[in-house]
C-alpha cells in the first residue's frame, strides 16, 4: 500500500465528527517529502484568540504512523499569536499555506492527553482529538495550570552560535539583590564539535564594577581554553520577555516595549555601555545581548532562578567607520549612525541557541544526594574499577575529583577501560581526569601521576573527605593507615577476585583507618585460588611471562555500580564505623548479578 492509500484510509475516521470539516484532501510537498491535510475544527467556546471554526494543517511524513503527525495553524482563519504548549508563531511556512507555530500535543501536555497510538491509522484522529481538545483549554485560558511545571516561551535560534550559562537558587539570590538593571559580560568563546559555544564569565555593572563571575570546571578552564574573549551587554527584566501572550520578541521593536514594560530604556542602556566602551564594541565583530528574567519552578510559584537568552548584536559602526549626514564621526555621531541605521525597530532579532549548564540543571534526570556529590573526592588507581567508580560518581553529579595513578595506558587494557587508542602511551591519571571533565562542564580535575606508597603524604593530594581505593595493592591500604585527619572522612577500597567472581569493598568513616580485618577476608578468597595454574591465564607480552588478569566489562560495570550504592547506603543511612562486604557473583538463566555472601562489621563508637 502506497504512502498516500495510507494516509487516505487514515483520514476515513475523521467521517463520523461533525465538527470536523475536510478543506482540501491529503496534498504532498515533495520538497519537505511529506503531506499535508488541511482541516477546520469547531469548538463551542467564543474567544478572542481564534474563530470558532479555526483552520488547520496536520502534516505527515512518508513514515506514517510510525511518526508523529504536526499540527500548524492555518496563516488564515486560525491562531495568529502564540499560546502556550506551542512554537514560536511568528513565521509562515515556505509553500505560505501554515504558520510555523506548531502545538504540542504529546503526552504530556494536557492531563487529558494518553499514550499516542504510534503504528496505527488511528493516529490521525487522535491528533485532531487532541487539537480540539488542546483549543478548549485555550479558550479556556487553562492550557496552563497552577502546579504544572514552567515552560519557557520558545525562542528560535536564527544562528549557530550556542551560548550557555550557569544559574540556579544560590546565583539568583545574588542577582535578586541587585540595583542596577544593566551592564558588561565578558564572554569566551569555545569550539566543540565545529560549533561555537559562549560562556559569561564575569559580569560588570555600568559602570565597570564587578557582579560576579560564573565558575567553571576544567574541562573549560584546562582542556578546552578559550580561542578568543569578547564583551557583551547584559540587560536583567523583572518579568519573561514575551509579547502577544506567550510570543518571544521577534524585531528589535518588540524588545524595547518589553523593556519598557520594565521600567528600562533599552537604547540608553545600549548607548552607556557602548560609550564607555568604544574600542571594544567597535571592533569589526558582532557582539552578544544578554537578556535575564527570573522563572519559577511551577507556574504559581515563586520565581526561583535566572534564565539568559542571547541576541546577536548586528554590526555597529566601526571607530573609524562612515556616519549618517549632519554628524562628526565622533561618539555621538556613531552612535546616531547606528540607532537609525542598524539598530532599526524592524530587524529581526537574532536569537542565539541557549542552555542553562549548572549542575542542578545537567543533574535532573538522575544524580546522588547533595552531600555527597559536594564531596571532594580521592581516586587511587585508574584503573578498570577506578575509572568506572569515577564516571559514575562524575555522572551522578560529584564534581571535585584528584586521581592519582603512575602507570600509562595499554592496548589490552581497552577491553574494560572507560579510555579509548586515543590515550595509549598517556598516563591513566591524566587521561581520565581530562575525560571526566568531558562528562560535565562543572566538574574539577586533578591528576597525579605518582605511586602511593607508605611515605605518600595523601593530604597533598587536597583537601579530599572521600578517599576511595581501587588500587588492589596491599602497599596502599598501609600508606592509608598512617593518614591522621582531624575531620572525620569517608574511606572505601574497591578490588576483585580473579575473573571477576567476587567484589571485595571497605567502608570506613573516621580520623584513623586500620585494614587487617579487610586483608583477611581477601585472604581467604584469594588463598583458595593458589591452586590455579598460571598457564591458564591470558598472556601479555612475548618472551617473559606476563598475565593479563582476567575479568569482563560487563561484570566491571556492575560491580562498580554496585560499589557506588554501596558507598551511598553507608554514608547516608549506615551509622557503623566499618563495614567489610564480599559480593559474589550469581548466574541464574538470562541475569547475571552480585550478591552479598560475607558481612563483617564494627559498630559505631
Amino acid at each position: 500500500m502506497s504512502v498516500q492509500d495510507i494516509l487516505r484510509s487514515a483520514r476515513r475516521f475523521i467521517e463520523g465528527y461533525d465538527w470536523i470539516k475536510l478543506l482540501d484532501d491529503w496534498q504532498e510537498d515533495k520538497d519537505s517529502r511529506s503531506w499535508h491535510l488541511h482541516l477546520s475544527i469547531h469548538i463551542d467556546i467564543n474567544t478572542p484568540l481564534f474563530p470558532s471554526d479555526s483552520e488547520w494543517y496536520f502534516i505527515a511524513d512518508n513514515s506514517f504512523p510510525a511518526s508523529e503527525v504536526k499540527v500548524f495553524p492555518s496563516v488564515k482563519n486560525s491562531i495568529q499569536t502564540t499560546l502556550y504548549h506551542q512554537a514560536k508563531n511568528d513565521r509562515i511556512s515556505a509553500n505560505g499555506l501554515w504558520r510555523l507555530g506548531d502545538i504540542c500535543i504529546r503526552e504530556n501536555t494536557l492531563n487529558e492527553f494518553s499514550r499516542m497510538p504510534y503504528g496505527s491509522e488511528e493516529l490521525l484522529i487522535v491528533s485532531i482529538l487532541r487539537t480540539r481538545q488542546w483549543l478548549e483549554a485555550a479558550a479556556k485560558g487553562v492550557l496552563v495550570n497552577r502546579g504544572d511545571r514552567f515552560e519557557l516561551p520558545s525562542f528560535r535560534p536564527y544562528n549557530n552560535k550556542i551560548f550557555v550559562y550557569k544559574e540556579d537558587g544560590k546565583s539568583f539570590e545574588r542577582w535578586n539583590s541587585l540595583k542596577k538593571k544593566a551592564g558588561l559580560v565578558r564572554l569566551n568563546e569555545h569550539e566543540i564539535n565545529e560549533f561555537k559555544y559562549y560562556r559569561p564569565s564575569i559580569f560588570f555593572d555600568d559602570d565597570n564594577n564587578f557582579i560576579l563571575q560564573m565558575d567553571w570546571g576544567s574541562y573549560f578552564t584546562k582542556f578546552n581554553e578559550p580561542s578568543q574573549s569578547t564583551i557583551g551587554i547584559w540587560v536583567l527584566l523583572n518579568e519573561v520577555p514575551v509579547i502577544r501572550d506567550w510570543q518571544s520578541p521577534s524585531t528589535f521593536e518588540d524588545l524595547i516595549a518589553v523593556t519598557k514594560r520594565n521600567n528600562i530604556s533599552l537604547l540608553d542602556e545600549l548607548k552607556n555601555c557602548i560609550f564607555k566602551n568604544e574600542k571594544q564594541f567597535r571592533d569589526g565583530e558582532r557582539h552578544f545581548l544578554l537578556i535575564g528574567f527570573p522563572v519559577p519552578e511551577f507556574f504559581g510559584s515563586k520565581n526561583a532562578q535566572i534564565v539568559w537568552v542571547a541576541i546577536c548584536l548586528p554590526l555597529l559602526t566601526g571607530i573609524n567607520g562612515k556616519v549618517i549626514k549632519g554628524f562628526r564621526c565622533n561618539e555621538m555621531g556613531r552612535w546616531e549612525t547606528d540607532k537609525r541605521t542598524i539598530l532599526k525597530p524592524d530587524i529581526t532579532l537574532d536569537w542565539c541557541d541557549c542552555n542553562n549548564w549548572d549542575s542542578t540543571s545537567i543533574l535532573q534526570r538522575g544524580s546522588l544526594p547533595s552531600d555527597i556529590a559536594e564531596m571532594r573526592v580521592l581516586i587511587i588507581g585508574a584503573g578498570c574499577v577506578g575509572a568506572m567508580v569515577a564516571e559514575l560518581l562524575v555522572r551522578e553529579g560529584v564534581s571535585h575529583i584528584v586521581v592519582v595513578d603512575d602507570d600509562t595506558l595499554q592496548i589490552g587494557n581497552l577491553t574494560r577501560h572507560t579510555l579509548t587508542i586515543n590515550d595509549l602511551e598517556l598516563y591513566k591519571a591524566d587521561s581520565l581526569c581530562k575525560h571526566l571533565a568531558e562528562i560535565n562542564p562543572n566538574v574539577s580535575t586533578k591528576a597525579f601521576t605518582k605511586k602511593i606508597t607508605e611515605e605518600s603524604d595523601l593530604h597533598s593530594f587536597g583537601d579530599c573527605n572521600l578517599i576511595i581505593d581501587c588500587s588492589a595493592s596491599p602497599q596502599v591500604l598501609r600508606a592509608v593507615s598512617h593518614i591522621n585527619c582531624e575531620k572525620e572522612i569517608f574511606f572505601a577500597s574497591i578490588s576483585l577476585s580473579l575473573g571477576a567472581q567476587q567484589f571485595f569493598i571497605a567502608l570506613k568513616r573516621g580520623c584513623h583507618f586500620e585494614f587487617d580485618d579487610y586483608v583477611n577476608v581477601i585472604n581467604s578468597y584469594t588463598d583458595a585460588n593458589d591452586d590455579i595454574d598460571p598457564n591458564t591465564f591470558p598472556r601479555d607480552g612475548i618472551g617473559c611471562w606476563h598475565p593479563a588478569f582476567p575479568a569482563r566489562m560487563d561484570d566491571i560495570i556492575m560491580g562498580a555500580a554496585i560499589s557506588v550504592k554501596t558507598l551511598e547506603h553507608f554514608i547516608e543511612e549506615d551509622n557503623r564505623s566499618s563495614v567489610v562486604l564480599v559480593y559474589s557473583k550469581k548466574q541464574d538463566g538470562f541475569c547475571s548479578t552480585f550478591h552479598i555472601v560475607e558481612e563483617l562489621s564494627t559498630e559505631q563508637l
